[in-house]
């Protein structure tokens, strides 16, 4: 996987004439339902694509009609969309949405079906942890839902290819054998499916389809970008819907919190610390058996089936293990950190943060006294 050192990014500013001729062309494409060779090229080539939210140019700005024309009223969310079905580009972030300010959202499920791999306020945009340069020992921001921007751009890229667009996505995934059992409605309700059988027929042209994570109605692409978008839906489902509620896959930090017995010197909360930096390796520490190469390769972070978890019956969680604080992805001690109930489904809802000086937590009232 190639280093954030040889990323090529792009950022698509709001006063530039190339700007508004990129996003003119992008809206081309979807008219002609393909690609072409056009001023959406800036897209095409770009590993990590930075949008800001709002693409309107200041109200005193020196710009010319055509960016006035072509980026008024523009979202960088609506842009994102048309970039993921019409380009070539690879992760996409977009920039103060909703939120000006650092922000930590303690449902963990308000950006779920989000079409960009990630939101930042401008405080963000060059956090080391995004960029795989973060030290680990620091107490900063690094909300443990953050891909790796640096990984991420070739996960993509290893996505499904068009022959396999009418394929089950469970079968090209090796996923047949996973708890589907387990589903709770909502992760099921968010697939559009009725019950948990037909998980195992719905194809990757039907997640490219999905009216939230895939195309709208009525919108074409090629064959190729097709694949593509129907890779990246399943990849944001499985890391934001799936993986939250660990109950078919789980990452490694909450592996560690759920089968505490894995951690070689439990009493150390360095020693939980300590392999941080492998929850995105090729080298996965822990529980060879259950650790699943093809998902984690989709995701850009390394995952577990649980259903291939070796159980400890006498094994427990206990009260002087460390607790994982999800605004700065790090273990911590029970009494140093503050607990909240997400939205997550079932019972991994119960969450911690340390409650940083310089973030916003929303909504705060979740937060415990």
């Amino acid at each position: 996987m190639r280093s954030g050192t040889s990323l090529s990014r792009a950022a698509l500013p709001r006063r530039s004439p190339l700007s508004s001729r990129a996003v003119a062309a992008l809206k081309e494409r979807r008219s002609a339902g393909r690609a072409g060779d056009d001023a959406a090229s800036v897209f095409d080539a770009a590993d990590v694509l930075v949008l800001d939210s709002d693409l309107t140019p200041d109200h005193d700005a020196h710009v010319d009609d055509e960016v006035r024309t072509h980026l008024t009223s523009e979202m960088g969310g609506e842009v994102a969309h048309l970039v993921r079905g019409y380009t070539t580009a690879g992760a996409i972030m977009v920039v103060n949405e909703r939120t000006q300010q650092r922000t930590f959202d303690l449902t963990l499920m308000g950006r779920a079906m989000a079409v960009a791999d990630v939101y930042v306020s401008e405080d963000d945009i060059a956090n080391a942890h995004l960029w795989g340069a973060g030290d680990a020992a620091e107490d900063a921001f690094h909300p443990s839902g953050w891909p790796r921007l640096d990984l991420l751009p070739a996960a993509i890229s290893s996505g499904v290819d068009k022959s396999q667009l009418d394929a089950p996505w469970v079968a090209v995934l090796d996923l047949e054998d996973a708890d589907w059992t387990s589903l709770h409605s909502g992760q099921l309700e968010s697939l559009g499916l009725p019950e948990v059988g037909e998980i195992y027929s719905m194809t990757f042209r039907d997640l490219a389809a999905h009216p939230a994570l895939g195309l709208r109605r009525k919108e074409t692409t090629s064959p190729e970008l097709l694949a593509r978008v129907a890779s990246c839906a399943l990849r944001r489902w499985i890391d934001r819907v799936l993986l939250p509620s660990q109950n078919v896959v789980v990452d490694l930090p909450h592996l560690m919190q759920s089968h505490p017995w894995l951690v070689d010197g439990r009493d150390d909360v360095d020693a939980w610390n300590a392999v941080r930096g492998r929850w995105w390796g090729e080298d996965p520490p822990l529980a060879q058996e259950a650790f699943h190469g093809r998902v984690s390769e989709l995701l850009g972070r390394n995952v577990w089936l649980t259903s291939h978890l070796e159980p400890r019956p006498l094994a427990r969680v206990q009260p002087g293990d460390p607790v994982f604080c999800e605004d700065i992805s790090q273990f911590r001690q029970l009494q140093n950190v503050r607990d909240f109930v997400s939205d997550v489904e079932g019972p991994s809802a119960r969450r911690f943060v340390v409650d940083l000086e310089d973030v916003e937590y929303m909504p705060r009232n979740r937060l415990a006294v």
